[in-house]
């Protein structure tokens, strides 16, 4: 790890070099120049991980240097010294990718602590770089076929356990008489804005990558199959396990560094979920109990879970059919707040009793309800699951009955807005009929009008009406052609074109089959 400071006052790079410990920061070296130019010819000759650099410089100032560095270098941190707290000095400094932004001077803990950051964050970039290459060259078929055939025999999906033998033979682990197995959920429960979904295959290896190289030192081992986007299935081979309440201390530390570096690493929060440690035979029921044991978890702010010896405690059960019964008729009538106020009134009648095991049903039967109103409304999940409530965060919100209040709060008014939506669809939709009465007219036409499927909108046309929109055509052109019928003396002919029927024929039928008579006998009835 090298460090160029730049500086044309040689007091201030003295006062940097005092104040830098190399030793503790583990910096192999610290070299100053009090120009651009000698800059320039220090990056040519040597590779710099991190350049402190004063803004204000006679000859060239800081922040052009620093662009040519980002060109010549991308990867190294910046950090600027300045002695003014110029807004557009920081603008500037953050337009071009500046790690930090400090003032002089500068004290000697400041600049630690935002060296140490650097380091670290230079650190991490490399190790994700590396990953990233050695990743693409990991992979392979026979390598795939092992981890999901691992998978589905935890999972029960097929009875081979010959897979998980080949899968130990081809990562290496050996099968010594005292070797331990524990099997592990990683849960990826957030992904940060800034962050890209990255392949699941190389999250998977980068992951593994650092859990084994943290168990080595404890003669540890794991192995991660892909269970869904958001879920890693794994299990720890642990070769030496005489001492069982000191290996799972040693093992909790461990897991504790990997979950904080990979989270940092791949931009995630997540949450690692351990089983009872078991011998080879009885894997599949230790990884099988731990899914029942998360399933009824409420994780309260850790990130590294362990299932008890004693499992799951007994619970009482929660039945809530006959309230989602209630709420489904407040959705359908439109009774947004009373359904939102209803929710609120069942948690504030039941609060000594909350716990998770009266939320996660309580919150099973609220999700039924809410799907079944979104389908047959035809309105997309994710016009509901978006920020601030994405699905992982809705899913989660059992967890704390305030979250789920607001929750229940947030959803009810995008519901009252989508309804608003639908009711203005439904005026546009009546409103063109009678402006188009005659012309002919089609479903498709309408739909394509309006920016909705034909189904969704005949469905919603239905739903707001009582009848479907081809009835809704037939009834304006009948009345319009009753009115000519009777105020005018067209004939009968004329008036089929000028109410869009192209066939006669077909007007004469429709006429009647509304009407019960003919439109000559309606007009001389009339």
């Amino acid at each position: 790890m090298k460090i160029l400071a730049v500086d044309d006052q040689k007091i201030v790079l003295d006062l940097i070099r005092s104040q830098v410990d190399c030793q503790v920061l583990g910096i192999d070296e610290l070299d100053i120049v009090t120009s651009a130019d000698a800059a320039r010819e220090k990056y040519r000759e040597y590779k710099y991980e991190i350049m402190l650099c004063d803004i204000e410089m006679p000859a060239e100032d800081g922040l052009s240097l620093a662009k040519w560095v980002n060109e010549f270098s991308s990867d190294t941190k910046i950090i600027f010294l300045t002695s003014h707290a110029d807004f557009n000095y920081v603008k500037e400094a953050i337009s071009i990718h500046g790690f930090e932004y400090l003032l002089q001077p500068v004290s000697k803990d400041d600049l630690e602590r935002v060296l140490q950051n650097a380091i670290i964050e230079y650190h991490l970039q490399e190790k994700k770089r590396m990953l990233e290459k050695k990743g693409s060259f990991y992979q392979s078929r026979e390598e795939e076929v092992l981890r999901r055939g691992v998978l589905s025999w935890l999972l029960s999906e097929n009875e081979d356990e010959m897979f998980l033998k080949n899968l130990m033979d081809f990562c290496e682990i050996g099968s010594c008489d005292n070797l331990v197995m524990v099997p592990f959920t990683v849960l990826i429960t957030k992904r940060m804005v800034s962050s890209k979904r990255m392949e699941r295959a190389l999250q998977r290896f980068i992951l593994e990558n650092i859990m084994n190289e943290q168990l080595y030192s404890i003669q540890g081992k794991c192995v991660l199959m892909i269970k869904n986007d958001e879920e890693y299935a794994g299990i720890l081979f642990l070769t030496d396990y005489s001492h069982g309440l000191e290996k799972r201390k040693q093992l909790y530390d461990k897991i504790s560094i990997i979950q904080k570096n990979c989270d940092m690493l791949l931009g995630i929060e997540s949450l690692y979920c351990f089983g009872k440690e078991v011998v080879k035979r009885e894997v599949k029921s230790a990884y099988q109990s731990l899914q029942k044991y998360i399933s009824q978890y409420v994780p309260k702010g850790e990130k590294v879970i362990w299932e008890t010896d004693e499992g799951s405690p007994m619970v009482k059960e929660y039945s809530f059919e006959d309230e989602a019964k209630l709420w489904h008729e407040m959705l359908t009538m439109h009774e947004y707040n009373q359904f939102c106020y209803s929710i609120w009134n069942m948690l504030d009648k039941n609060k000594e009793q909350i716990n998770v095991y009266f939320m996660i049903p309580f919150h099973q039967a609220f999700s039924r309800t809410l799907l079944r109103y979104l389908i047959e409304c035809n309105i997309p999940s994710q016009e509901i699951f978006k920020e601030p409530w994405d699905y992982s965060t809705y899913m989660n919100s059992y967890s704390n009955v305030e979250k789920f209040r607001e929750m229940v709060h947030y959803i009810a008014g995008v519901l009252a807005q989508k309804s608003d939506e639908c009711e203005d669809v439904i005026d546009i939709v009546v409103k063109y009929i009678k402006e188009h009465v005659d012309e002919p007219m089609s479903v498709s036409e309408i739909a394509d009008y309006v920016c909705r499927t034909p189904e969704s909108l005949t469905k919603l046309f239905r739903k707001r009406t009582g009848y479907s929109i081809k009835e809704a055509i037939v009834h304006e052109k009948m009345e319009m052609a009753k009115m000519l019928l009777t105020k005018t003396e067209m004939t009968v002919t004329l008036i089929a074109d000028h109410v869009g029927y192209e066939n006669y024929n077909t007007f004469i039928r429709t006429f009647k089959a509304v009407e019960k008579c003919t439109p000559l006998e309606y007009r001389n009835n009339s």
